[in-house]
This record gives structure tokens, C-alpha cells and sequence, in this order.
């Protein structure tokens, strides 16, 4: 599997949770926000914690809105079967099924679709460095590099900083070349 798609399958992953996120991080801002009334510790740490539930949210909304924009450019045939693959967590014989087709070929369609996604997200400006830079230690994005992790019988590479967070890097027994998401 190309490193470039990596990235690609953990936004694709996320997309469905990412508007729940977005909501909890808004209510957990809120929460400390009015915490602050009788807050008696160091209140620039407070406020510290309320900057970061405010970009987090930012960082949903936006992987929301380059998902969505990325779903668009690569037309509605392989965005439907990413959503198929991703979101709904339909496996490749599955899709197979639906489609009519043997499972090389939906795996193929699938691998198209992906690589498409991908390559529609680096013309936008938004690279595996990018996604990198700004998801690579989010817990949300590091939970769904672990489920697709199993769900791909894939083997961590590396996990996120704190133990009580998920693996987030992916690799496959197979693949010869080392990559990871964190």
C-alpha cells in the first residue's frame, strides 16, 4: 500500500465522526469556559486548554470541509464506493457483491477510488505532510488509524505519546516500505 493513501484512509475513517467531535470539543470548551468563573488555579493554563478544544474544532470542521472537497472532485462513482468502504465499513467482498463484480476487481476500484481521493487532496494543497502536521497527534485520528488497523489485519507501527492512546501508525505484514501516520 502507497504511503500517500494512508492519510486518506484515516480522514475517509473519521468523516463520520468528525461532526460529534467537533460537538464535544465545543462542550468541553464551554465547560472549562464556565469553569473559569470560580476557577482558582493559573488561569492562562485555563485559558490554554480553552485554545486548544478551539482548534481541535477548527481541525474537524476543516478535515470535514477537505474530505468533502476532495469526495467532489474525484466524481460520485468512486466517492461512493469510498464512502461504501470507509464510512460505512463495508468490506471489499462485500462491495464485490453489490457491484456485481469479483473481489480483485472491487479491490482494484477500490485502490482507484483511494488513490484518486488522495491525489485530489495533494492538488488542494493537502499532502500527507500536511495531514501530518496538523491530525498526527489528534485522539480521534489516532483511534481511527488503530480500527483500520485491525480491520485491515495490519500490524502498528507506532502508537500516539500517551499510553491510554491507540496506535496510530498502519502498516501491512506485507508492505516492504516502513510509513506511519504519527
Amino acid at each position: 500500500m502507497e504511503r500517500r493513501t494512508e492519510w486518506s484512509k484515516v480522514l475517509l475513517g473519521a468523516y463520520a465522526f468528525l461532526p460529534a467531535a467537533a460537538e464535544a470539543a465545543k462542550k468541553e470548551a464551554l465547560s472549562l469556559a464556565m469553569s473559569g468563573f470560580s476557577y482558582r488555579g493559573d488561569l492562562a493554563a485555563l485559558m490554554g486548554e480553552i485554545i486548544a478544544c478551539n482548534r481541535r474544532i477548527e481541525g474537524y470542521i476543516n478535515a470535514k470541509v477537505i474530505t468533502d472537497g476532495a469526495l467532489r472532485a474525484i466524481g460520485s462513482e468512486k466517492a461512493s464506493l469510498l464512502k461504501r468502504r470507509y464510512r460505512d465499513m463495508a468490506s471489499i467482498e462485500a462491495i464485490a457483491r453489490e457491484l456485481g463484480v469479483s473481489v480483485r476487481t472491487a479491490f482494484r476500484r477500490c485502490a482507484d477510488a483511494l488513490t484518486s481521493f488522495a491525489k485530489a487532496n495533494a492538488r488542494r494543497g493537502y499532502g500527507d505532510d500536511w495531514f501530518e502536521q496538523r491530525y498526527s497527534k489528534d485522539a480521534l485520528f489516532c483511534k481511527v488509524a488503530e480500527m483500520l488497523c485491525r480491520r485491515e489485519n495490519a500490524m502498528p507501527k507506532t502508537g500516539c505519546e500517551a499510553e491510554d492512546k491507540p496506535a496510530a501508525g498502519m502498516k501491512r505484514r506485507s508492505d516492504a516500505v516502513p510509513y506511519a501516520v504519527v
